[in-house]
């Protein structure tokens, strides 16, 4: 189905109290059928997937309080 699945997470600081975060994902679909359903489902899908997950750590974030572990 999909060959070489990778997902890389980059954190971009952006001040003293702020973080950009970067999902990429990289794969290759294999077989036409893949490669059809990847340019008219698949990466919609996976975006849609890549934000949700973002939001959880967002509110997980901000429900803490941002708080870094220090004491």
């Amino acid at each position: 189905m999909l060959r070489d699945f990778v997902v890389d997470s980059i954190l971009v600081p952006q001040g003293d109290h702020e973080t950009d975060v970067v999902i990429e994902a990289y794969y290759e679909p294999i077989g036409w059928k893949m490669r059809a359903l990847n340019a008219l489902l698949l990466r919609r899908l996976m975006a849609r997937r890549a934000l949700r997950t973002m939001e959880g750590v967002k509110r997980l974030a901000e429900a803490t309080g941002g708080d870094d572990g220090k004491h």
